[in-house]
């Protein structure tokens, strides 16, 4: 029995979700010179621009090191290949660059109706990135699903008002649907 229905537009996270890659979040928060508790992307934003440009160069290597020995992670390809045949909406949000994902996508023959990275200037957590990208998809909030893996997919399902799917074991609070593997999510939708 398909615990989703309705759904005519699916919204996954790229890394951790679709993608595995060895990011060390407390090294490159470092070498960036993150605050304790802040986002990657809010500190880098607030920075004068010079300032700002140098410290993208270097969350941009570690991020490009990460991609190239990072996998896909079994039943990905399969999981959105099935949405698609079912005339589901498919749609790509994530913080990592242009660059990298479509890396990602070209090497492992992803498709979807709709990839929306940083570099647009809208990111996660936040609601102002599935309104968009449900307004670009013509979908309601009504009929959409975000499938992710963190607690940004977590903070942006609860703002937006649609449920989530979390994949993985990661430790997180709010309300969600776990699942262990992708190939598990099949049967939820109908």
């Amino acid at each position: 029995m398909a615990l989703f229905k309705n759904i005519a537009c699916v919204i996954f996270d790229l890394d951790g979700t679709l993608f595995d890659a060895p990011y060390n979040w407390a090294e490159i928060k470092r070498a960036l010179g993150v605050p304790d508790g802040e986002v990657i992307l809010d500190y880098l934003k607030s920075l004068e621009q010079e300032e700002r440009k140098k410290r993208f160069a270097i969350l941009e290597r570690f991020e490009k090191l990460a991609t190239e020995s990072g996998s896909l992670k079994e039943g990905a390809k399969e999981l959105v290949d099935f949405l698609r045949s079912k005339n589901i909406k498919t749609a790509l949000v994530t913080n990592n660059s242009a660059f990298n994902t479509r890396y990602i996508l070209e090497k492992y023959g992803l498709r979807f109706d709709f990839v929306l990275t940083r570099d647009s200037g809208l990111y996660k957590p936040g609601k102002e990135v599935i309104e968009f990208v449900l307004g670009k998809l013509h979908a309601s909030k009504e009929s959409a699903l975000l499938i992710g893996d963190s607690d940004y997919d977590v903070k942006t399902a609860r703002l937006s008002g649609i449920p989530l799917i979390i994949v993985g074991d990661k430790e997180l609070d709010g309300e969600f649907v776990r699942v262990k593997h992708l190939g598990e999510i099949k049967n939820l939708i109908e």
